[in-house]
Formats: C-alpha cells, sequence, structure tokens
C-alpha cells in the first residue's frame, strides 16, 4: 500500500513476521501496563473479613485510622470518599452504622457520605447541608431513634 507521497516499501516475508511480532509485543506489554492500572491484587492481610460484631468494630476502627491518615492533607470531599479505606467500610454495610455514628459524635469525621449512602436516608434539614455541627446532630438523633447505643 503507498503512503500519500506514493511510496510503497516493498513488504517481505521477513518484514511482516517482524511487525507482527513487534505489534504483539507492543499490544502486550500495553494491555500489561494497562491491567497493572486498573487491577490491584488483593492483599489477604489487608482485607477486612468481618464476621462478629467485635470484628466489624477492629476491621472498622482500622480502615477509619488508615483513612485519617491517608486524606489528612485533603479537602475534597470527592476525594475524601472515594479513599479506598472509605469505600471499603461504606461496602461493610448496616454493621458499620452504629461504628460510624459513635466515632462522628467522638471524633466528628466526615461520615455523613457514608451514613447516607449506607442507609439512604439524609435525616437533616437541607438548610443544615452546610452545617457539619448541626448535620451530626441530626444523625445522632437518628441514631438513637433507630436503637443505637451510641453512649
Amino acid at each position: 500500500m503507498a503512503d500519500c507521497f506514493g511510496f510503497a516499501p516493498a513488504r517481505t516475508a521477513e518484514w511482516d513476521r517482524d511487525y507482527e511480532t513487534d505489534f504483539r509485543l507492543e499490544r502486550g506489554s500495553r494491555f500489561k501496563s494497562l491491567l497493572a492500572e486498573l487491577w490491584e491484587r488483593p492483599d489477604e492481610q489487608d482485607e477486612c473479613h468481618a464476621r462478629t460484631s467485635q470484628e466489624v468494630e477492629n476491621c472498622f476502627k482500622k480502615l477509619a485510622e488508615e483513612w485519617s491518615r491517608n486524606t489528612m492533607h485533603i479537602s475534597s470531599a470527592s476525594d475524601l470518599v472515594n479513599d479506598r479505606s472509605y469505600r471499603k467500610i461504606i461496602d461493610m454495610g448496616w454493621d458499620v452504622v452504629p461504628h460510624l455514628l459513635i466515632d462522628l459524635q467522638r471524633n466528628k469525621r466526615f461520615w455523613f457520605p457514608a451514613l447516607a449512602e449506607i442507609t439512604g436516608v439524609r435525616p437533616f434539614d437541607q438548610n443544615d447541608k452546610n452545617n457539619p455541627r448541626r448535620m451530626a446532630e441530626a444523625w445522632i438523633r437518628w441514631g438513637k431513634r433507630k436503637g443505637y447505643r451510641l453512649d
């Protein structure tokens, strides 16, 4: 096939073989690098597989501390909630709700998106959505009404 200048290189079996080999190597290495970026090998020591309430509490505390360390320099709410540890806490589901509420009450950490995603509710007045103190108070009241022991 000629290029835009009318020049057509002579194709040989050797050229085709080399081209195919180069293409496969390039495609393979590109694939491997993309795969490495997209897929993170699970580390069994890093995962929390909580079963009992004590295991849930221990796992939550571990992940919450990791999240605090990893995000102490971040001010973006979306970056805070997209942190790997934060997402793992959310993945724990309803079992972690009492621990989120207790931690919100004691440490005032940013658990509002996690609580909303897990529970599907936002128990605060929409006028208070920029007032963390009032949002926390509303979540604590909600938790107590639901029967969670938060003391």
